[in-house]
């Protein structure tokens, strides 16, 4: 009674990582796991999706997410040597000024960095904020 709505969208997620999916040439596709989840437990997806056999079958997994903790942490086993650059594709889907939507693949370096400059609005919100409230402490 007391679990919340992220536990019950968490599970067919890690229905689709047993063993009875493990297919040569699979794909599963998920769509906002981070929703009503912990961001710690938007990590540890990343550990679990790594972690499972499933991966280990060549099979594929796309995820799309707003998670900066899932991205960042599939950015660590690239710095790590578990999971290739060229192994994790991260596409940015943004829009022009005309309201037309683009997509900009952001290729990953060995050391798990962006080797382009990131758009605005992501990644850098969290660090905006941070320098806002360093600048507007008070002197004790």
């Amino acid at each position: 009674a007391d679990v919340g709505h992220g536990f019950s969208q968490i599970i067919p997620i890690l229905f689709g990582f047993t063993e009875k999916f493990y297919n040569v040439s699979q794909t599963l596709i998920i769509e906002q796991p981070e929703l009503h989840i912990h961001p710690k437990i938007q990590s540890e997806l990343a550990d679990i999706i790594m972690g499972s056999k499933f991966i280990d079958n060549k099979n594929s997994v796309i995820i799309e997410t707003h998670s900066e903790y899932l991205i960042r942490k599939f950015l660590v086993y690239v710095a790590q040597g578990k999971l290739k650059p060229e192994d994790l594709v991260v596409n940015y889907v943004g829009k022009y000024k005309n309201g037309y939507s683009n997509v900009k693949r952001m290729r990953v370096d060995k050391q798990g960095f962006f080797k382009e400059k990131w758009p605005e609005g992501f990644f850098d919100n969290s660090l905006k904020l941070t320098e806002e409230l360093w600048n507007a402490r008070k002197p004790s």
